[in-house]
């Protein structure tokens, strides 16, 4: 999970510790609710995915940012043998955006003929450090989702600190965008 509730705690300038039971299944909610917008992954792991092959030299992995890819095959008969291997010598890929290009090469064409096995994602170890604008916008949006429990509150605790939760989700889905995956 890229946040915790110690960070969502940080933002409202909660100290005490009665509603962290709330507030945990708040952040992967506000997690899973970003990855399903943004249609990709945020946590730093290992993944595999199956695409079409379609007889260009290039194809879009579904999450990024790619640390490294562990395999690429492509085999019609999507047995992914040996022989079925792509040598890494004869691809390269662009780790930011997860675009994989054959050298001199293309994929066949395929229902679901290509496997690659590669590692991506932020946070963790060996991964990509969480970029703090996606890391803020995860803040918001489980604050927005924690306001919204308080019966629609647009104020909390003594009225020194307002925040409403339209606003923070509106801001929030400002920074997913940028995150987005596109298709």
């Amino acid at each position: 999970m890229l946040i915790n509730v110690q960070d969502v705690k940080d933002f409202l300038g909660i100290t005490v510790t009665t509603d962290d039971d709330k507030l945990m299944p708040l952040c992967q909610s506000a997690q899973d609710e970003a990855e399903n917008y943004c249609d990709r992954k945020f946590d730093g792991a290992s993944r595999v995915e199956y695409h079409d092959g379609e007889g260009i030299s290039f194809l879009q992995l579904k999450n990024y940012p790619v640390k490294a890819i562990t395999s690429i095959y492509d085999d019609l008969d999507r047995e992914f043998n040996a022989e079925d291997l792509i040598a890494a010598t004869d691809y390269t890929f662009v780790p930011e955006i997860g675009v994989v290009e054959l050298i001199g090469l293309v994929f066949g064409n395929g229902v679901r003929n290509i496997k690659v096995t590669y590692e991506a994602g932020y946070g963790g170890t060996g991964y990509d450090p969480v970029p703090y604008d996606l890391k803020q916008a995860l803040i918001q949006l489980a604050v927005a989702m924690y306001l919204e429990g308080k019966a629609g509150v647009n104020v909390f605790e003594n009225q020194e600190i307002v925040y409403r939760p339209s606003y923070l989700k509106k801001e929030a889905y400002k920074v997913f965008d940028r995150y987005r995956r596109m298709a």
